[in-house]
C-alpha cells in the first residue's frame, strides 16, 4: 500500500486497490495502521451526494522512522517512548493503564509516570496530535477557503475581493493552527495542588511544577527532535575537528540555550546574548585553552590595574589581538552596570569574556560560519542558521561519500562545480 502511494500519489481506495492488485479489506487493515503512525494522511471530499476519501503518504514521517526509529531513551522514559513508538499514536490515559496499572494517582508510580511524560513533552520528545493534522496541508487550505467563502457568500461582495478576503481569513486560520501546536501549554493542565503545595510554588515559581499532561492529550513520537539530536551531535565533532574542544564546548551550550528558549516558546527564541551565553556557561569549562595571549609585560599583573578605570581589558596585552575581541566595560548597559556591578568589576569575569568573544568571533568567522552575529550592541548576539547548518552537513556527507567511493579528484571536481553552478567539461 505505501508502495503504491509513494509511487503514483494521492490515491482513492478503489485505485489502491487497482493499482496493487490487493483486496479491499486487506488495503483498508494496512491504512488503518498507516494513520495511525501517521504515515498515511487522508481527506474527505464532496460531489453532490458522492463522498470520495483521497490518501496520501508523508514520507518524510517513513524516513524518520528508517534514520531514527530507534529512539531509546533512559529508565522508565525510555518504556515509555517505545510503547508510543510501537502503537503510533497512543491516549495518555491508555498509558497510565498500561504502565500503572494500580491506577492510584497517589501512588508514587502513577507521579513517577505522569512526571516523565509531562517532561518530555516539555521538552518536545512527545507532541499533541491535533485535529486538523491528520489532514494533507493543501486539502486543510481548501477546506479553510471554501469555508471561508460560504461565510462571505451573502456580504454582496464582487467575486475578486471576496476571494482576496476569504484568502485572508484563511492564512489568520491557518496561523492560529499553526500558534496552537507551537504552545508550550498545549496537551498540558494545570495541578491541583493543596494548600501546604501552594506555599511552596509561591517560593518556588516554576511552570513545570505547576502543569501536568491532560488525561485526553493523544500523544506520539517527535521525530524532529532526534533529527535534530542528531543534526547537533554532527555539528560538535565538526567544530572540535576544525577549532577545538573547548571552542565545541561553547557551542553545545549555545545549542541547548537556543532549545531551551524554543522550547519556552521565549521571544528572539532564535537569538542568544554573549552576556546570557557567559552567564550561564559552566564554570568548569576552561575558556583560556583554545586561544594563545601573550602579555605587553610579563611582570604587570592585571590585578594592580584600578577598578575605577572604564578601559578596555585589551590594554593589558599585546596589540597582535584583533579589535573583535576588545572588551570595554562601558558598553554594559546602565542597568546591567547597576545590578552587577561588583561581577563587572571582577577581572576573572572580565576575563571570562574577552575569552567568550574570542571562541564567539571564531565560530562566526570560520568558513563555515557556525554562527551568525545579528547584533553588535553589548558584545553581540548570536544565532545559528539551522537550515544552512543542515545543508552543510549534507554537502560534507556527499563528499565523503564520492571521495570514498571515486577518490579526492572526484570531490575536488565535485566543490568546483558546486561553487561555479555550472563548469564546462574542458574548464573541469
Amino acid at each position: 500500500t505505501v508502495k503504491t502511494l509513494l509511487f503514483h500519489g494521492r490515491l482513492s481506495l478503489s485505485e489502491i486497490c487497482k493499482i496493487s492488485e490487493l483486496h479491499p479489506k486487506s488495503v483498508k487493515e494496512a491504512l488503518v495502521v498507516l494513520i495511525q503512525h501517521h504515515f498515511v494522511l487522508f481527506s474527505t471530499t464532496y460531489d453532490g451526494l458522492c463522498e470520495l476519501t483521497y490518501y496520501e503518504a508523508t514520507w518524510k514521517e517513513i524516513l524518520n522512522l528508517l534514520r531514527y526509529g530507534k529512539e531509546i531513551l533512559i529508565k522508565k522514559a525510555g518504556e515509555i517512548l517505545k510503547y508510543i513508538h510501537y502503537y503510533g499514536k497512543v491516549k495518555v490515559h491508555n498509558l497510565y493503564n498500561v504502565f500503572c496499572p494500580s491506577k492510584n494517582k497517589n501512588s508514587k508510580t502513577y507521579i513517577s509516570i505522569q512526571s516523565t511524560i509531562t517532561k518530555m513533552l516539555q521538552q518536545k520528545y512527545l507532541r499533541v496530535v491535533l485535529p486538523h493534522q491528520i489532514k494533507p496541508e493543501y486539502d486543510l487550505q481548501n477546506q479553510l477557503k471554501n469555508e471561508e467563502l460560504e461565510k462571505l457568500r451573502f456580504y454582496g461582495m464582487g467575486e475578486a475581493k471576496r476571494d482576496k478576503e476569504a484568502l485572508k481569513n484563511m492564512q489568520k486560520r491557518l496561523q492560529i493552527l499553526k500558534d496552537e501546536e507551537m504552545d508550550p501549554k498545549l496537551g498540558l493542565v494545570k495541578k491541583d495542588i493543596n494548600s501546604t503545595e501552594r506555599k511552596f510554588k509561591k517560593q518556588k515559581k516554576t511552570d513545570e511544577l505547576t502543569y501536568i499532561v491532560d488525561e485526553k492529550a493523544i500523544l506520539r513520537v517527535n521525530h524532529e527532535k532526534f533529527v535534530n539530536i542528531y543534526r547537533n551531535a554532527d555539528l560538535l565533532h565538526l567544530v572540535e575537528n576544525r577549532i577545538g574542544k573547548v571552542t565545541a564546548q561553547v557551542y553545545q551550550h549555545i545549542l541547548e540555550q537556543l532549545e531551551i528558549q524554543s522550547n519556552n516558546c521565549c521571544e528572539e527564541a532564535d537569538t542568544i546574548a554573549t552576556i546570557s551565553i557567559l552567564e550561564t556557561l559552566p564554570n568548569d569549562i576552561d575558556l583560556s585553552k583554545t586561544f594563545i595571549t601573550v602579555l605587553n609585560n610579563e611582570t604587570q599583573s592585571i590585578e594592580n590595574v584600578s577598578k575605577k578605570e572604564n578601559v578596555s581589558l585589551n590594554n593589558y596585552y599585546s596589540e597582535k589581538i584583533s579589535d573583535s575581541t576588545m572588551i570595554d566595560i562601558n558598553e554594559f548597559s546602565n542597568n546591567f552596570f547597576e545590578n552587577d556591578i561588583n561581577r563587572i568589576e571582577d577581572l576573572n569575569y572580565r576575563e571570562r569574556l574577552r575569552h567568550i568573544i574570542q571562541h564567539l568571533e571564531a565560530l562566526s568567522k570560520d568558513s563555515y560560519a557556525f554562527l551568525l552575529k545579528v547584533e553588535t550592541k553589548h558584545f553581540g548576539k548570536w544565532k545559528v542558521d539551522y537550515k544552512q547548518m543542515s545543508h552543510l552537513l549534507q554537502e560534507l556527507q556527499y563528499e565523503e561519500v564520492i571521495e570514498h567511493r571515486f577518490g579526492y579528484v572526484a570531490t575536488r571536481l565535485l566543490r568546483i562545480i558546486r561553487e561555479k553552478g555550472k563548469v564546462d567539461e574542458k574548464q573541469a
